[in-house]
């Protein structure tokens, strides 16, 4: 039938006509009842919850008490109606029938609950139906919650009572975790039952299932995060040594390399909050010494003692030691080592770092090479270009790679993959130096006498920039991306600006003597400078294209320049051997730095505008502080002049010891990846520290020229090996682990009492 009849008929149940109103709502009645189809039930149903009309009621009824149990859909509708109103006669006419609804699930739960029938609970559902039974724990009719929390009290199904464990412990379902208490339900499966035992702090059955906390290891590293945060936060807020236990891998220690530096800081946060000073004192030669350090303050502070007199005499040893160390932070110091060492196969012509740090990228003869910082392994190979590659560009996005060469083209890649995307074929000579816009949409290629511009994905050459009589030797595109500019080679000696992303020529500077050799341009954009083979620097304003001064002081070519992030300071690197520090907004010269042997050839400022490196022709690379150009340590292990250098910090741009790294190419055709030793050490477990480990840190004392601050953190963690290595740790395989409750527990009573 036709929805416009039934709503007819519906109509009609209700009509108040005078006279008519009972006789069309019995008619009604009688034909909705012939038609027997879930809508029209659906109508009846409605009607007898709705209608005041006693007539109407029993006329419903009598036609529902006609549905069979095959009518599965109008029983189905009838019982959905129910679930929503709970209506009185119709919760009678369920039972007097004995219906339970077909679907949904949750309904069939529902109806079966209310009728008394438990077996649905044998149903291949059976798991669904108890989270189902444990949603009407909140039904609003008293009688279904008491009924499903009889079912699940009196589950005879071991698995079916595992899985309230799991509810009650994974998904942190409180009604589970109440019932499983209440009538002592047990997971099967042995994790589970760590993992339940752990949340319902039964700690003497805990003991007996994972006595080495592996079980409870693997769920907490394996968990979703919702579900560690928990297990993080319930063993915190008991300050049970079962929590600490599991972070570490049990009392072997199987965790500890993998302990980060934030959960370092909270585990002995939690202990000193709980004045475990007897655990927190064995842990000192087991953490990182940056932490052995906080131990011994804080025992200190707290004035505590270990018991034992021997103990005492090493805890005074320690303590000795770590008042030498001034300040909490790690000094960078001047102990750095090469970590990795590349073979490239040619001299290195380009590099580029992703900005994470973890890709790099070199070029050297025809082909280029990306390299796994973190793993020290080469990835891919990069195969396309005829001769060699000259210059490498990075997109912002650390995906899009672009690469110049004498063969006349640019190709363009995928990294890390090494897909090549695309391949620009158009320039007339070989390509010198590469720039692209921060969306990689435009491309600049500089060659002899011209910059062309390219759209990219397309590949489509836009527009050539002309106007240089030479091969035009650098290109730098501002932040900004708004403008382009670009130096002149040999017999040109311009500067030329463009903006972006039209290519109308904005300014030709003039003025260098020679070749324009390195570009930079302030973080506001205002001020470009530009060095040249003159061995001057020339300062332009970007806004009015004025010449705002001239640097001087160098004796010969000024090979790079770069400017400190906060752009309060220029660095300049020459062929005269020297360094020099200049104070940008009035060009005035605050410190030359000596010590290279040779042309310097190659600079880097790290993104924090603190450190300073220089590569030389003496085949050495020196890192100086910055402003002030303090020597920070030689790098002395390539055996041919330096040309490249860069320092990186990660994306965040913090250059602390522990995250910055330098890599250096050479003309002796590798690669190194440098560290500074100490950060790295003192953020090593000492418990990991070993025997080839432990000999480097005792031949650094004897041989090393150290700092006052180097040598005292060698010192303490050289001291804290040797009680390592003489005595028992906390963190070692024991025979005989005692299951007692009193083992684990933090007693904050005792505790304070010591």
């Amino acid at each position: 039938m036709d929805t416009e009849k039934l709503t007819k008929l519906e109509s009609k149940l209700y009509s108040e006509i005078p006279l008519l109103g009972d006789r069309l709502r019995q008619q009604a009645i009688k034909e909705l009842s012939a038609i027997k189809t879930p809508q029209s039930i659906e109508i009846l149903t409605k009607a007898l919850i709705f209608s005041e009309d006693k007539n109407v009621r029993n006329g419903v009824l009598n036609t529902l008490r006609q549905i069979k149990l095959q009518d599965t859909s109008l029983i189905n509708t009838v019982c959905q109606l129910w679930a929503e109103n709970r209506e009185i006669e119709l919760t009678k006419l369920i039972k007097l029938k004995g219906w339970v609804a077909y679907n949904p699930l949750k309904l069939r739960v529902l109806t079966a609950v209310s009728l008394g029938w438990q077996g649905i609970l044998e149903e291949e559902d059976k798991i669904k139906v108890v989270e189902i039974l444990l949603d009407l724990l909140k039904d609003k009719e008293g009688e279904i919650r008491q009924k499903a929390r009889e079912w699940l009290t009196s589950l005879s199904d071991e698995d079916l009572q595992a899985h309230v464990c799991r509810l009650a412990s994974e998904e942190n379902n409180q009604d589970a975790l109440d019932i499983a208490i209440e009538v002592n339900y047990r997971p099967l499966e042995p994790s589970q039952s760590a993992l339940f035992y752990y949340f319902t702090e039964q700690w003497e059955r805990y003991q007996e299932i994972d006595p080495d906390y592996h079980l409870l290891e693997e769920v907490y590293y394996h968990a979703p995060d919702d579900l560690k945060e928990r297990i993080d936060s319930h063993g915190m807020g008991l300050k049970r040594l079962e929590w600490l236990w599991m972070l570490l891998g049990g009392k072997e220690g199987r965790r500890i390399a993998t302990i980060s530096a934030q959960r370092w800081k909270r585990i002995l946060e939690v202990l000193a909050s709980a004045r475990n000073w007897e655990t927190l004192w064995e842990l000192v030669t087991v953490v990182p010494v940056r932490w052995s350090l906080e131990i011994v303050k804080t025992l200190k502070n707290n004035r505590w003692l270990p018991k034992a007199p021997e103990e005492k005499g090493v805890f005074n040893e320690i303590l000795n030691l770590a008042l030498k160390i001034k300040g909490k932070s790690i000094p960078q110091g001047k102990l750095i080592r090469c970590v990795y060492d590349w073979n490239h196969g040619d001299s290195i012509s380009a590099i580029a770092l992703t900005s994470d740090d973890k890709i790099l990228v070199s070029a050297g003869g025809e082909s280029i090479k990306l390299w796994d910082t973190q793993k020290g392994e080469e990835i891919t190979t990069l195969k396309r270009h005829l001769k060699g590659v000259t210059t490498l560009a990075l997109g912002a996005d650390d995906i899009t790679l672009a690469s110049g060469s004498r063969d006349k083209t640019v190709s363009v890649w995928r990294i890390p993959e090494g897909n090549n995307l695309t391949n620009l074929s158009a320039n007339n000579a070989s390509v010198w130096s590469l720039s692209m816009t921060d969306d990689c949409k435009i491309m600049a290629s500089a060659s002899y006498r011209e910059i062309r511009l390219w759209q990219y994905p397309s590949g489509k050459l836009y527009k050539t920039l002309t106007g240089f009589k030479t091969e035009v030797e650098c290109t730098l595109i501002t932040k900004n991306n708004s403008l382009l500019m670009a130096g002149g080679g040999k017999n040109d000696h311009t500067v030329r600006v463009w903006s972006l992303p039209d290519g109308e020529n904005k300014y030709t500077f003039t003025g260098h003597q020679g070749a324009i050799t390195s570009l930079a341009v302030c973080p506001s954009n205002e001020t470009l400078a530009s060095a040249s083979k003159d061995g001057t620097v020339k300062l332009w304003s970007l806004s009015t294209g004025e010449n705002k001064a001239t640097l001087q002081g160098h004796q010969g070519t000024i090979w790079q320049l770069g400017i400190t992030p906060d752009g309060q300071t220029l660095v300049t690197v020459s062929e005269d051997n020297t360094i020099k520090i200049w104070q940008l907004g009035t060009g005035i010269l605050k410190a030359t730095l000596e010590g290279h042997q040779g042309a310097i050839w190659c600079m880097d400022i790290s993104q924090d505008g603190n450190l300073l490196a220089t590569g030389s022709r003496d085949n050495t690379v020196r890192l100086w502080s910055l402003p002030d150009g303090a020597s920070m340590g030689v790098l002395k292990s390539h055996q041919k002049p330096i040309r490249h250098v860069r320092i990186g910090c990660g994306p965040e741009g913090i250059c602390d010891a522990a995250r910055t790294l330098i890599i250096t190419g050479s003309d002796d055709k590798t690669l190194k990846l440098w560290k500074w030793d100490l950060p790295q050490l003192c953020n090593l477990p000492i418990f990991t520290i070993d025997t080839p480990q432990q000999k480097s840190i005792s031949d650094i004392l004897i041989n090393q020229e150290l700092t006052p601050e180097e040598e005292n953190w060698l010192k303490l963690m050289e001291k804290l090996i040797d009680i390592k290595n003489q005595r028992k740790s906390v963190i070692e395989p024991e025979k005989d682990l005692p299951s007692d409750t009193d083992e684990n527990t933090i007693n904050l009573e005792e505790s304070t009492e010591k």
